[in-house]
């Protein structure tokens, strides 16, 4: 009988280590589902940007490093909100160029006063 009484306690020590191992792996799922759609974005922004030859691309990375969230949505959201910064951006430097090279014209031709 004293061969059967440590038998009997391993699988209850097997059950509690089991149930002990699910319950760090249901919370450490989600830190390493974003640890890994963290490192997978980086990949990808800096494998495009040295495809497209960029003279910078560490800033591709640096970029997708700075939007990735742990939520989805949060990233989603962030990156829609830099796109249309970028936009913005983008219009208000070619405006700023379309004033200045009106302003040089008028300079050059002589037109600088108002009547």
């Amino acid at each position: 009988m004293t061969g059967a009484e440590p038998s009997a306690a391993q699988p209850g020590s097997v059950a509690r280590w089991v149930d002990h191992a699910s319950g760090a792996l249901q919370a450490a799922g989600p830190p390493l589902l974003f640890g890994l759609r963290l490192w997978l974005s980086v990949c990808l922004a800096l494998y495009v940007a040295f495809w497209l030859e960029l003279p910078n691309a560490y800033w591709a990375g640096t970029s997708a490093a700075i939007v990735c969230q742990p939520h989805l949505g949060a990233s989603l959201r962030k990156g829609w909100y830099r796109l249309i910064g970028t936009v913005i951006g983008a219009v208000k430097a070619g405006f700023d160029e379309l004033l200045q090279g009106m302003c040089q014209h008028t300079v050059r031709h002589g037109r600088h006063r108002l009547d």
